[in-house]
């Protein structure tokens, strides 16, 4: 996993975005992108980054509220 918090993402400045790659016969192979479900400027999602087994968290220090959905 490689992060860029500072990606603009469908026009929204510094919104971040994660992009996944996988190790394929000693070549690393682009596999996805990852976004936050939140579009704002200046979230800078991928800030931190943390692994544990087979789970991911991606961080985003502007996001307004941790304890609270915004995804609906």
């Amino acid at each position: 996993i490689i992060t860029d918090s500072g990606a603009t993402v469908n026009g929204i400045s510094i919104n971040g975005a994660a992009y996944y790659y996988k190790l394929i016969n000693n070549i690393w192979v682009f596999q996805s992108t990852i976004l936050s479900s939140v579009s704002k400027v200046n979230l800078r999602f991928g800030f931190s980054l943390s692994f544990n087994g087979d789970y991911i968290v991606i961080g985003a220090p502007n996001q307004d509220n941790p304890n609270t959905s915004t995804t609906g």
